[in-house]
């Protein structure tokens, strides 16, 4: 982070004036697929309604469903669910992700569009595309065992076919926006049209050179300033060099797929040495970025700069000083650990949530919430949560785990 650059109260970040004692305890816990055999959760949207949203993906040795279930909170009561009919002519078509609307419609895609009445999913969805386009689909093959086969040696493939959206949000009525698998590139899908081919609306940022590859690892629209569209951009290039950037955009202009290139209003280097995971709106002037272990940068979105930087330590409760475990990584002012996107269920929990408090809930490298005070540079761990899948309900947070489990906390007790 280096010695020469503001901590956060020399910029006059908030300070935390009353903490609160959170409850975060475990309060409920199941198998979000119910018992059934391999699988593979995609997926986790926090509903309108107070209920969540799951998707995932289980299999036999026979066939491979797509699925989708809603769960009331915290007592995680099955309210509704839909299974996919997802195979095709031969080929197995998987779900990725599934959200609700602005309208209250739940969308997915798996086959082809899927939306679905408000929450109600069990009846079957209202409205569907014919077909899905496979040229926007990614293709790989799956094997099952051939129940004609006494000896279990042979075996019986299918192509498997999945429409990516590792970020996907409705950014206008109708107009989603989403990532790929690798965030190479924005898109833009009009399902208001039921059109299944995804435009790709921005790809690669004006003036960073050759050999390097830009990942759009957070889209969003700014809840203080809903005219911005917020896309951080980690960069990876030879040697291990990393950087990341905070673009932002008009979001009318974003949102219009033949209005020409897009063209950033702010281009701001957040680092030249670290990616950033996660990004938290704090107030009207503060953005925070995370880089996970290498500590937290801060925005002036009036100045459209950083102005600072939260070297969070770890506070153990009982002590009365701050320390640092080997997994907390070097937090010397003199030192830099560079910490790749990489591939891990965690590396990219994308939201960092400010609590009631002023403190905000952040995510390690592997997985476990702190809550820490940006300001007074400390976080403390909490007992149990463990998922960069996660959703929060009211009072509540919940966990989703690559094999479906769901676990509920309570945050407050209010």
């Amino acid at each position: 982070m280096g010695q020469k650059f503001p901590r956060p109260d020399a910029v006059n970040f908030p300070a935390v004036q009353n903490k609160l004692d959170f409850n975060f305890e475990k309060c409920q816990e199941m198998d979000a697929s119910r018992g059934k055999q391999i699988k593979l959760a995609k997926s986790i949207f926090s509903l309108k309604s107070g209920n969540i949203l799951v998707s995932y993906i289980w299999r036999n040795d026979l066939e491979m469903k797509s699925c989708l279930a809603i769960y009331s909170i915290p007592k995680l009561k099955l309210i509704e669910e839909y299974e996919f009919d997802n195979e095709l002519d031969g080929t197995v078509y998987r779900i990725d992700s599934a959200i609700q609307l602005k309208n209250g419609n739940i969308f997915a895609i798996c086959d082809r569009l899927y939306i679905f009445d408000g929450e109600s999913i069990s009846k079957g969805p209202k409205i569907t595309s014919d077909t899905i386009n496979n040229a926007q689909c990614e293709a790989d093959t799956i094997t099952f065992a051939d129940p004609d086969d006494i000896f279990k040696k042979r075996e019986i493939r299918k192509e498997a076919r999945t429409f990516r959206t590792d970020s996907i949000f409705e950014a206008k009525e109708g107009i989603i926006l989403y990532t790929t698998t690798n965030n190479y590139t924005i898109n833009l899908l009009d399902i208001a049209n039921l059109n299944t081919e995804g435009k790709v609306v921005y790809k690669i940022i004006e003036g960073i050179g050759k050999n390097k590859r830009n990942y759009f690892d957070i889209v969003c629209q700014s809840e203080y300033y809903p005219e911005h569209l917020y896309v951080c951009a980690n960069i990876e290039f030879p040697a291990d060099n990393l950087e990341s950037l905070l673009l932002i955009f008009n979001f009318d202009e974003f949102c219009e797929y033949n209005k020409g290139p897009k063209k950033p209003l702010e281009k701001i280097q957040v680092s030249g040495s670290q990616n950033i995971f996660a990004l938290c709106e704090y107030d009207k002037k503060f953005l925070l970025l995370d880089t996970i272990g290498n500590g937290i940068y801060i925005i002036d979105t009036e100045l459209k700069q950083k102005v600072a930087v939260s070297v969070l330590k770890l506070f153990l409760e009982g002590e009365s000083k701050l320390t640092n475990f080997m997994y907390n990584y070097n937090f010397g002012e003199n030192k830099k650990v560079k910490k790749k996107r990489g591939n891990s269920f965690q590396a990219l929990y994308r939201k960092m949530i400010k609590l009631k408090d002023g403190r905000v809930l952040t995510l390690s490298e592997f997985g476990g919430f702190y809550i820490a005070d940006i300001r007074e540079q400390k976080k403390v761990p909490v007992n149990g949560g463990n998922s960069a899948l996660f959703a929060v309900s009211g009072n509540f947070i919940i966990t989703l785990y690559k094999d479906t489990k769901l676990q509920v906390f309570r945050l407050y007790d209010d």
